[in-house]
């Protein structure tokens, strides 16, 4: 019986440069094909978008599906700024909700509080400065900062620091409302809000191009400094002084 041996001496032909490159081509493939399969940016993929407007409670920026994991990129970048999103879900369903920090100079300690508004939450005193409009009369879950905990992220290949999440038990079939506000008048910063939690490809087909100009330092607006005209000034000092009828 003869019995092909398992291992065979390279004929010469193997080592010519044509046949090398033609098998570090296949080795490239190999590996790019079991990092796709295997790799943690592709397994745990989330939907990200910009906040590329202004928000309001008017016009909030919608999480088409709650139970998708979006990652919403939004910026407080003045006093009193307050960003709203919203989201429909269903009733007796949990929606996750969570804010990280990217890891850009300086933002260690910024840590935005958020609240998730709706029908049959619990009632709950917000800060006077978010505009509830439809949503006025509704409860409210407000859930603060914890102690950062830093995280690289490896779909994005960029760093954060986790500060909140929760989940939240929807009491109601309705649209919720998510506010996300510092309380610091004087804070400003990049934040991530997180909604949902199944992974799912897509979200901005822009995200490369878009995260460098986001990942950079908000500058603070500078706050106009000239000196009100002196008739100006003598009239607001009649009105605060005047006696109240």
């Amino acid at each position: 019986m003869h019995l092909r041996p398992y291992l065979r001496t390279p004929s010469p032909s193997a080592f010519r440069p044509r046949n090398i490159a033609k098998a570090l081509k296949l080795l490239a493939l190999s590996i790019t094909l079991h990092l796709t399969l295997h790799s943690p940016s592709i397994a745990h993929a989330h939907q990200p978008f910009f906040e590329d407007e202004d928000t309001s409670v008017d016009s909030p920026m919608f999480v088409v599906d709650p139970d998708i994991s979006t990652a919403l990129y939004g910026t407080i970048d003045r006093a009193g700024d307050v960003d709203y999103f919203a989201f429909t879900a269903l009733e007796n369903s949990r929606v996750l909700v969570a804010i990280t920090i990217p890891a850009i100079e300086g933002q260690k300690d910024f840590s935005p509080t958020m609240a998730v508004v709706g029908p049959g939450l619990p009632k709950a005193a917000l800060s006077k400065s978010i505009h509830l409009g439809e949503y006025s009369g509704h409860g409210a879950i407000e859930i603060r900062p914890t102690s950062p905990r830093f995280f690289f992220e490896p779909f994005s290949r960029t760093s954060y620091w986790s500060r909140q999440r929760e989940y939240i038990q929807i009491p109601r079939t309705a649209t919720y409302m998510v506010a996300v506000w510092h309380d610091s008048k004087d804070s400003v910063g990049r934040y991530v809000l997180v909604v949902g939690e199944r992974e799912v490809r897509g979200g901005d087909p822009q995200f490369a191009s878009k995260i460098d100009a986001y990942w950079k330092p908000v500058v603070p607006a500078v706050r106009d400094q000239t000196p009100l005209p002196l008739w100006l000034r003598f009239l607001s000092w009649v009105k605060e002084f005047a006696p109240s009828s």
